[in-house]
């Protein structure tokens, strides 16, 4: 398996940073989606890595 990045996608955020989450998670380097999500849907179709990555976490 190659070396990506692990993918956080934060899909209901209620504060102005991810400061927070960035210094929490910053020994694995990871890359950060931010989506404002209102359904199920959303969270999900947020969460779907790209084509070319595998693996989301969702926050």
């Amino acid at each position: 398996m190659a070396n990506r990045r692990p993918i956080v996608v934060v899909t209901d955020c209620d504060h102005s940073s991810l400061e927070l989450e960035r210094k929490v998670l910053d020994e694995i380097s990871p890359e950060f989606v931010v989506a404002h999500c209102t359904t199920e849907e959303e969270v999900i179709e947020a969460a779907r890595p790209p084509a070319s990555s595998r693996g989301a976490l969702a926050l």
